[in-house]
C-alpha cells in the first residue's frame, strides 16, 4: 500500500495549522510561563491541595525525583547532544550570527535552554495545578476535563454530554501522541543498543533489537506502575535522577570544565535577555521558518504531552501546598534540565568547534541519536560510557512511559490510584506497544509522528482553557480552597 500521498497530505495540513496558528502557539507558551510565575507569588501559593489535613503522597526527594524524570526521557540525552550542534550549523536568521561562529555557540545553548527548561515546565505545570486542586479540593472527577476546572460557562460545565467528548477526543489524541513519542525514543535507544552491541560482537538485526525493546520496555513499565506510584514509578525516579547526577558530574569532570562554564553563563545571558520575544515570537518575523522547524515544534510537542502530565504530576500533589508544588514541577526540573544541558551542550559545542569533531555534519546525515554516541567515543573510557548511556535512556524512557500508561489507566478508570487496577493497566500496555511495533515496522515512526502533532492541535484550545482556570483562581482564590464535601462547603 503507498502511503506516501498520505503523508504528502497530513504535512500540507501540519504547515497549515502552523502558519495559521503558530503565533497562537507562541502567545500560549508565553502566557503559561507568566502565569505560573505570578501563582508563585500570589496568595493562591499558600493553600494547600487536598485541606489542611491532607498528607503527602511520597517523601520529598522521592517526589523531586519522579516530577524530573516523568516529564524528560531520552529526549534529554539525544537532543542535548544534537540540538546544540544543529543551532551552531544553521542558526536562526535573527541572531545574525554565522555558521560554526563563537556567537552561534552561544545562542545554540540559549535555544535549548529556550526548549527545554522553564518555558516547557510552565506549559506542564499550569494544567497540572489546575488538575490537582480541581480534583483534590473541589471534588472534580480524574479526568482532562479537570484541567480546565472552572474555565467554561457552568451550564456547559454540567452538560455530560460536552465532557465525554471532550473526554474521548483527548484520550485518542493522547493515545497517538503517547505512541508516537515513546516510539521515537524506542527508535532512539535501540540505535544506541544496536552500536554497543556491534562493538560486543553481537549480530542482533535492528529490527529484532527495536522489537526486543518495545516489548521489555512496556512490559517493564506496567510492572512499575502496578507496583504503585510510591514503591514503583517513585523509586524508579529516584535510581534514575541519581544516575542522572552521577553521568553529568563524570562528563564535567572528564570534559572541557572551564569551556561548560564560561560557555554556559553566556548562554544564560542570551536565554534570559530575549526570553519572552523568543517565546511569544514577537518581533522575530524573518524567524518564522526556523521557528516552525524548532520552537513551535517544541510548544507543539510540550502543549500535546500537558495533558499526561497533568494526570500524572497532580496525581501525586496531594498534602502539598500550591507553592511546594510549583517549586518541585517547575524551578527544580527547569534548573536540574538546564544544568544537565549545559554539561552536555557545551561539551558536543566543544567537541565540534575545537576538536573539528564533525558532529553537525553527522547530524545533518544519520540524526540525532548518532551525535551523542559519536560525542561519548571522543570521552575516556568511551565504552564504558555508552553503555551506561544507553542503560539510563532506556530507564529514563520507562519513567516517562510509566507516568504516561498511569494517566491513560487513570482516564479510563477514573481513578488516581491505578496500581491495583491490572486489567486496565494491561489493555493500555499492550494497545500501546502494538501502535508502535506495527506502525514503526510498517512505515516508520514519522507517519505517527505527524498524525500525532496534528491530534495535538485540539490540546492548544485545552491548553489555553487551563490559563484561563488558572488566571480565575489567582484572581479569587477562594475557588481553590478545599472544599468539605462532608460538611457541603
Amino acid at each position: 500500500m503507498n502511503i506516501e500521498p498520505v503523508k504528502i497530505a497530513l504535512g500540507s495540513l501540519h504547515h497549515q495549522i502552523m502558519n495559521t496558528f503558530g503565533s497562537l502557539y507562541g502567545i500560549c507558551a508565553a502566557a503559561m510561563f507568566v502565569l505560573t510565575c505570578l501563582a508563585l507569588i500570589s496568595p493562591l501559593s499558600r493553600i494547600r491541595i487536598g485541606g489542611p489535613e491532607a498528607q503527602p503522597v511520597m517523601s520529598t526527594w522521592r517526589w523531586i525525583a519522579t516530577s524530573i524524570t516523568s516529564t524528560v526521557a531520552t529526549g534529554l540525552f539525544f537532543w542535548s547532544a544534537a540540538e546544540p550542534v544543529a543551532h551552531l550549523a544553521s542558526p536562526s536568521p535573527s541572531s545574525g550570527d554565522l555558521p560554526f561562529s563563537a556567537g552561534a555557540a552561544s545562542s545554540a545553548l540559549g535555544h535549548l535552554y529556550l526548549h527545554w527548561t522553564l518555558v516547557p515546565y510552565a506549559i506542564y505545570v499550569v494544567p497540572s495545578l489546575v488538575f490537582a486542586i480541581a480534583h483534590y479540593n473541589r471534588g472534580a472527577a480524574p479526568g482532562v476535563c479537570a484541567t480546565h476546572h472552572g474555565a467554561m460557562p457552568a451550564k456547559l460545565a454540567r452538560a455530560r454530554g460536552i465532557g465525554n467528548v471532550i473526554e474521548k477526543i483527548s484520550m485518542m489524541s493522547l493515545t497517538f501522541g503517547i505512541a508516537a513519542s515513546v516510539g521515537t525514543g524506542i527508535l532512539m535507544v535501540t540505535r544506541g543498543a544496536t552500536i554497543v552491541s556491534d562493538l560486543a560482537g553481537s549480530q542482533i538485526s535492528f529490527t529484532s533489537m527495536f522489537n526486543i525493546t518495545t516489548i521489555l520496555l512496556i512490559a517493564t513499565c506496567a510492572i512499575v506502575i502496578m507496583a504503585g506510584r510510591n514503591h514503583g514509578i517513585g523509586r524508579l525516579a529516584s535510581i534514575n535522577s541519581l544516575i542522572f547526577i552521577a553521568i553529568a558530574v563524570a562528563v564535567l569532570a572528564v570534559g572541557p570544565t572551564s569551556f561548560i562554564t564560561s560557555q554556559s553563563k553566556i548562554g544564560v545571558h542570551k536565554f534570559l535577555t530575549g526570553l519572552f520575544s523568543a517565546t511569544s515570537g514577537s518581533g522575530r518575523e524573518m524567524d518564522r521558518a526556523w521557528r516552525q522547524d524548532w520552537t513551535l515544534f517544541y510548544w507543539t510537542a510540550w502543549i500535546a504531552w500537558a495533558p499526561v502530565t497533568a494526570l500524572f504530576l497532580g496525581g501525586i500533589a496531594r498534602g502539598r501546598t500550591v507553592r511546594a508544588f510549583l517549586t518541585v514541577n517547575f524551578l527544580v526540573p527547569a534548573i536540574f534540565t538546564g544544568i544537565l544541558m549545559s554539561i552536555f551542550g557545551s561539551t558536543v559545542l566543544y567537541l565540534q568547534t575545537s576538536s573539528g569533531m564533525p558532529l553537525a555534519q553527522e547530524f545533518q546525515k544519520t540524526g540525532a541519536d548518532a551525535v551523542v554516541y559519536m560525542a561519548l567515543g571522543a570521552l575516556p573510557y568511551a565504552n564504558t560510557f555508552r553503555t551506561v548511556f544507553t542503560i539510563l535512556a532506556f530507564m529514563s524512557l520507562v519513567s516517562l512511559c510509566s507516568s504516561a500508561l498511569a494517566s491513560l489507566a487513570g482516564m479510563s478508570s477514573g481513578k488516581t490510584r491505578i496500581g491495583q487496577e491490572r486489567g486496565t493497566v494491561t489493555a493500555w500496555s499492550l494497545a500501546i506497544s502494538a501502535i508502535i511495533i506495527v506502525t514503526v515496522n510498517g512505515s516508520g515512526v514519522d507517519g505517527v509522528r505527524m498524525l500525532a502533532n496534528l491530534g495535538a492541535f485540539p490540546m492548544l484550545f485545552l491548553q489555553l482553557m487551563s490559563g484561563v482556570a488558572l488566571t480565575i483562581m489567582l484572581l479569587d482564590p477562594s475557588r481553590a480552597r478545599w472544599q468539605d464535601k462532608k460538611q457541603g462547603g
